[in-house]
């Protein structure tokens, strides 16, 4: 497990170096106005997912992430983000459309409660995951059936919280993984297999987010998302 890594002010116009990793930290409690924005970008069958939501704050936060991840991209490729033909694979795993199969720009997406992560590499698979600590969730019999045999041991020996932290520490670098290569945890093996890096992310008290990169990566810069003073309103969707 590579360090953590902080967090930084975000660029005016994002770059992405081939050797580098981006992740975004983002705010999903947007305004009304900026929701409104984000919902114009979406796909007919992403408005169509958002509307099965049954809260409305479930909704609207799904809204703000998938349509800040649109935003995301687009602002690499010098795009309008809804012109971007967002697709998902047999497992599940999404990617941007380029003609029959995947563009070099890839993405993994992740949230949990008021807050996205964005991670962002060219021709290299990466995923992240965020969740929120739970106590009620840390429990020793999916750590026994999911952890490597002494991460289990070394858990059942913690005391609470630490035993909390630790869990979410293991499950999001397992899930960040998981969620790179489209398989789920059950298949996962006790750690990444050699040219991948596992970094843990501190997004802030009560949560635990790592990413992983395929064949590793130069530097994993990590930014905060700031809302552009003008939106994508009335942009033409596809996919």
């Amino acid at each position: 497990m590579s360090p953590t890594v902080a967090w930084a002010p975000a660029p005016s116009a994002p770059t992405l170096p081939t050797g580098e990793v981006h992740v975004w930290r983002v705010d999903l409690d947007a305004a009304p106005p900026r929701l409104a924005a984000l919902a114009a970008t979406l796909s007919t069958e992403e408005r169509g997912r958002a509307l099965r939501f049954r809260f409305d704050a479930h909704r609207d936060r799904w809204v703000a992430a998938r349509g800040t991840l649109r935003a995301i991209l687009a602002a690499y490729l010098r795009r309008t983000p809804g012109s971007l033909n967002l697709a998902a694979d047999a497992n599940g795993k999404p990617f941007l459309q380029n003609g029959d199969g995947p563009a070099p720009l890839r993405f993994n997406l992740a949230h949990a409660d008021d807050v996205a992560l964005v991670a962002v590499g060219w021709h290299r698979e990466v995923g992240v995951d965020i969740e929120r600590e739970a106590p009620d969730r840390a429990d020793l019999e999916v750590a026994r059936r999911l952890f490597a045999a002494d991460e289990a041991v070394a858990l059942a020996a913690m005391p609470m919280p630490l035993r909390c932290r630790a869990f979410f520490e293991l499950w999001t670098a397992r899930e960040a993984y998981a969620k790179a290569i489209g398989r789920g945890l059950e298949a996962m093996p006790d750690t990444p297999p050699t040219g991948w890096t596992v970094r843990h992310l501190e997004v802030g008290p009560g949560y635990a987010a790592a990413v992983a990169v395929e064949r590793g990566a130069e530097a994993v810069r990590c930014w905060r998302w700031q809302e552009p003073s003008t939106a994508h309103v009335n942009t033409p969707s596809r996919g």
